[in-house]
């Protein structure tokens, strides 16, 4: 048997691409989830065209070292999710998964070309991001959420066009040394950059570019580098605020709309 259900709306295959017997059953049952992992395909680029018959299906999963199907035969179903809760699927390209609604993907690898061109994206989150130039969501239109977790690299994002309709944007551990490109996104409301401590070896980041962002409410680097380009941030974007770390910014003394944190300063390795 192709199709298994483990649950009251949840499926899995085993063994290949179901029957039509085994459609309609998920189908009947309302299945809204479907696990796909090793023992589900033989080779990657299974045809998933069967999902369209399952009408209340919206999300798929990938784990273990699955055998990616071909998921851009799934366009045209109810689905608009992907779960890649694994480094160990087979990569895709991502014009592939690019007419999905939202991604939330474990490795940055899987996508083999870098997660740019997503022509209907809203929700991207990705982990295990190497590179330290990071071109993830460039070109993406409709992208609206983007989180990403890096390996505490010291990054910069490079954009040739950047997603205009992004709100928010968030990582973890990766530390930015340029965000000029990102204060390019017109619509930008809130950016979130989180590290376990602030690293003064790597010099500084200037975010004066921010300072024509209108729409910014939200702008913490702080757990990063030092700051310089406060002041301008705060003339020209008139509803923002900044968090700063301890002394290490630029900031104007009594500034309104400055938020300042205390975070703890990494230390050096020690020479042997």
């Amino acid at each position: 048997m192709a199709l298994i259900l483990h649950s009251r709306t949840g499926a899995r295959i085993v063994g290949g691409v179901p029957g039509v017997a085994e459609v309609d059953e998920a189908r009947d049952a309302g299945v809204t989830t479907l696990r796909l992992d090793t023992a589900s395909f033989d080779a990657p680029g299974a045809d998933m065209r069967w999902v369209a018959d399952i009408p209340t299906l919206r999300t798929v999963f990938l784990h273990d070292r699955v055998r990616t199907p071909d998921i851009a035969s799934m366009r045209g179903s109810a689905v608009d999710e992907l779960c890649v809760w694994t480094p160990g699927a087979s990569p895709v390209r991502s014009e592939d998964v690019g007419w999905l609604r939202r991604i939330d993907c474990e490795a940055a690898s899987f996508a083999s070309d870098g997660w740019v061109d997503l022509s209907d994206v809203v929700t991207l989150q990705i982990g295990r991001v190497r590179e330290d130039e990071v071109r993830i969501g460039d070109g993406s239109d409709r992208l609206e959420f983007l989180k990403l977790r890096g390996r505490s690299q010291t990054a910069r994002i490079v954009w040739s066009r950047p997603p205009a309709r992004l709100g928010t944007f968030m990582t973890h551990s990766v530390r930015w040394s340029d965000l000029d490109d990102l204060a390019r996104c017109p619509r930008l409301a809130s950016v979130q950059v989180y590290n376990s401590t602030l690293d003064t070896a790597q010099g500084s980041i200037d975010i004066s570019a921010f300072g024509g962002s209108a729409a910014l409410r939200e702008l913490h680097v702080a757990e990063n580098l030092p700051l310089r380009g406060v002041p301008a941030v705060l003339a020209g974007a008139p509803r923002a605020t900044v968090h700063v770390a301890r002394d290490l910014h630029d900031a104007p003394d009594g500034a309104e709309r400055v938020h300042r944190i205390a975070v703890p300063i990494k230390k050096p390795r020690a020479v042997r």
